[in-house]
């Protein structure tokens, strides 16, 4: 069902298998295979027929995604409030020993029925869930020896605050920008994400300098979710990641992204110790920061959603690439806040903007967002943005911004 070798999976046959299996063992929702679970609950027949990347793209896609989640769903769960109980929540999840509904992938599987559903499929509820399962791991594992046995994987000047000012704070300002602020100017609001990794993992490229330390793993096999904790080794290494030397040219236009993905796989598949993947909107931005802007993204996408669902007025969000667009809403349609909500699309090309724009059932004014992220390229220039206000539905662009702080 599947052939690592050849990188397809027959998702014919493993639908087959889960729908006509009379023992859907808990473990089974566990590992990889618990993506292969979710995602069955999300995909209909059709969709996971047609779909054109292989197996190892989907781990990749998936894993980058379920991270974010997991990260935005430790700042809202109400007992993961410092950087060491988060970390020990990533211990948990990583560990291969853990049973499958704490286990990483098993929160895809035992989670994913809330992304389905023509009437009710929805990325809030999807959260709620993983908070939920978060706030439970925390509850039941997380006592005080468990957690002084865990490592701090972040900087010694991250603490509660800066999680909130990260998350929380960046979401209610960016709502606050689109819905409230009526200017139609070229102004743009610029968020600020902190350094939440040690000072020596990052350095050099705060800098803009030509060398970055990457973990040094040697020594150090406690399973830990939200990436690793540099040693004081130096190891040379470009700036740019191998994750962002593969995807460079997506935006020229050479490649499509799902070939860029491959040719990540193939790099990364050459090297015994690398830097966890990441997207390369935030390769620069040291390892424990580019997961966590990761999060941030996505909670001020789901904040923006759920804004919009009590104004009068239609939001379009408009995502950095087509890559983070695919990962961070496991390639559902563009209303992925619930398929009733029509106030709220996402997506991340112009000819989506255009379509979503034009779309005849909707009467209402439409708000158009575009978040990028700093030093990196939009997924369409701003000129091309600005010519959607030549429509008669959009009255008001709203520009935003990550910026490594």
């Amino acid at each position: 069902m599947v052939n690592l070798q050849n990188n397809t999976i027959n998702w014919e046959a493993l639908e087959k298998t889960t729908t006509t299996s009379e023992n859907r063992h808990a473990e089974e929702t566990g590992g990889v295979f618990g993506l292969i679970r979710g995602e069955l609950e999300i995909k209909t027949k059709r969709e996971l027929k047609e779909r054109r990347f292989g197996y190892k793209e989907f781990v990749l896609l998936r894993t980058l995604g379920l991270k974010a989640h997991v990260l935005a769903s430790c700042f809202r769960a109400k007992n993961v409030e410092t950087p060491i109980r988060k970390c020990s929540v990533g211990r948990i999840l990583a560990d291969p020993g853990s049973k499958a509904e704490e286990s990483f992938y098993g929160l895809y599987s035992t989670c994913a029925d809330a992304m389905s559903g023509e009437d009710d499929g929805s990325a809030l509820t999807f959260m709620d869930r993983v908070v939920g399962k978060i706030e439970k791991i925390a509850e039941e594992k997380l006592d005080d020896e468990f957690v002084s046995k865990s490592k701090n994987r972040y900087g010694k000047e991250v603490d509660e605050e800066t999680f909130e000012k990260a998350y929380g704070g960046n979401a209610g300002k960016a709502v606050e920008f689109v819905f409230n602020n009526d200017g139609h100017g070229e102004s743009e609001l610029v968020l600020d994400v902190p350094n939440f990794d040690l000072p020596e993992n990052v350095g050099s490229a705060l800098a803009g300098g030509s060398e970055t330390k990457t973990a040094d793993n040697d020594g150090d096999d406690e399973p830990f979710a939200f990436g690793k904790k540099s040693k004081k080794k130096k190891k040379k290494a470009p700036t740019a990641s191998v994750v962002s030397d593969a995807m460079k040219s997506v935006a020229g236009g050479q490649k499509s992204t799902l070939e860029a993905l491959s040719d990540l796989i193939t790099t990364q598949a050459k090297k015994k110790k690398q830097q966890e993947p990441t997207f390369p909107e935030f390769s620069n931005w040291g390892q424990s920061t580019s997961a966590e802007g990761m999060g941030i993204l996505l909670t001020i996408c789901l904040a923006l959603g759920a804004e919009s669902r009590s104004k009068n007025s239609r939001l379009i969000l408009v995502l950095p690439s087509d890559l983070i667009l695919s990962a961070l809403f496991f390639d559902r349609d563009p209303y992925i806040l619930g398929n009733k909500n029509k106030k709220f699309a996402v997506c991340a090309t112009e000819a989506h903007v255009k379509a979503l724009s034009l779309e005849e059932e909707s009467t209402e004014d439409t708000i158009l967002a575009r978040i990028r992220i700093e030093g990196a390229p939009p997924s369409f220039s701003d000129e091309r943005l600005d010519a959607a206000l030549e429509g008669d539905k959009v009255k008001k662009i709203a520009k935003l911004a990550l910026r490594l702080a």
